[in-house]
């Protein structure tokens, strides 16, 4: 997306396809994700707690 001047970053061109992917799920599959992403990120921080 940088090289097609469509974004500054790379970062900010990742961002902006996450964004546009989950823009196009379905409300189920928005939420779906959404309670993947948090119960992954629940026991990443949990991991780390550990330690």
């Amino acid at each position: 997306m940088v090289i097609l001047g469509y974004s500054s970053t790379q970062q900010n061109g990742l961002a902006q396809l996450q964004k546009t992917f989950f823009e196009s799920l379905t409300e189920s599959e928005q939420n779906t994700l959404t309670t993947q992403i948090q119960t992954l990120e629940t026991g990443d921080a949990n991991k780390v707690k550990s330690k």
